[in-house]
């Protein structure tokens, strides 16, 4: 394929993306050139360089494989989200990749629960502080946060505004989620970790428990209604209960015609991809997983409260079993 053919491909590929309508307007606000200029590059008559092609990139958060329409048939090309880029920039590409799935009508979210999703924590501010801090200081190895102990108030406002505007984008996608059993042992083991460690204040722990479980109650709620809560457009929401296959937080995602998933093979970066064949066999494997699973959903309410019920006992045996501490 030659150049200018292949340039004319990744134009046409952002217009679906941008719409033509503010097609031009959006990449000159990328290309600092004429609209003369970007008109011949359109056509390709004036090839791109490389810093072009780059900003182009990062803009609109497409690999140059996507851009070229690079995929060899026995390579899965996949892009990396590295969280030491910065965990503000993180969240708030996690929560740009949201608005883009919630734009189409027909979208869902697919997500095999390991730790309960980041954004049910985000609905409360003592536990978004906790989790946010236990990120920063013991998997980020934040320098700032290194010799810190915990307080409430010691996440800075910036990350705080990031998690709501996230929480605020998954409130408005379509969501299943696939839960376990032991899809609470992750913040228990860390809410655990920290008071033994003395991270965390004995009045810490009890603040944090407590609120822990008035948020299963409130997820609950969500899962009786088959839909989220707390703002003015909600997404569906779905949970199944799987006690054979466990959870390891890959997410599947679709809307129109776009698919992606998410895949962590590290503590919190994810490596996605929107490579067709892989997606479609996630989707498979995901529909084959629910058929295993039981909807507890709007329906199954005995199911359903004995879960729940199962994660409030387990963080009651948590917090008896540290009372004299």
């Amino acid at each position: 394929m030659s150049q200018n053919i292949g340039q004319k491909i990744l134009f046409n590929k952002l217009k679906i993306l941008v719409g033509e309508k503010d097609f031009i307007h959006e990449i000159s606000k990328v290309i600092p050139v004429s609209s003369a200029g970007i008109y011949r590059r359109i056509n390709g008559i004036t090839l791109l360089t490389i810093d072009e092609i780059t900003l182009l990139s990062e803009k609109f958060n497409i690999s140059y494989n996507e851009l070229f329409s690079y995929s060899p048939t026995d390579e899965i090309i996949f892009k990396f989200d590295y969280v030491n880029q910065g965990f503000v920039k993180y969240l708030n590409n996690i929560t740009q990749n949201l608005n883009h799935i919630s734009s189409f009508e027909d979208h869902i979210m697919i997500y095999s629960v390991k730790d309960l999703p980041i954004w049910h924590y985000f609905t409360c501010k003592f536990l978004t502080n906790f989790k946010i801090f236990y990120w920063l200081r013991t998997i980020k190895k934040d320098p700032d946060f290194q010799d810190k102990k915990f307080e409430f108030d010691c996440i800075p406002d910036q990350y705080l505004v990031a998690a709501k505007k996230s929480l605020q984008a998954y409130s408005k996608v379509n969501s299943e989620e696939l839960w376990t059993p032991s899809s609470l042992n992750v913040m228990i083991g860390q809410i655990k970790y920290y008071f033994e460690s003395g991270i965390i204040s004995k009045t810490q722990f009890e603040i944090i428990t407590s609120k822990l479980l008035d948020l299963l109650d409130s997820i609950k709620n969500e899962a009786a209604k088959g839909i989220k809560g707390g703002y003015s457009k909600t997404g569906s929401y779905k949970i199944y209960l799987s006690e054979i296959i466990g959870g390891d937080n890959v997410v599947y995602v679709r809307g129109g015609n776009e698919q992606i998933t998410f895949h962590p093979p590290v503590l919190m970066n994810y490596l996605h991809t929107k490579d067709t064949k892989f997606c479609n066999y996630i989707k498979e494997a995901f529909d084959r997983a629910k058929g295993t699973a039981e909807l507890i959903s709007v329906i199954s309410e005995k199911n359903r409260n004995a879960l729940f019920n199962g994660f409030k006992q387990n963080v009651l045996k948590l917090k008896k079993n540290h009372e004299q501490q």
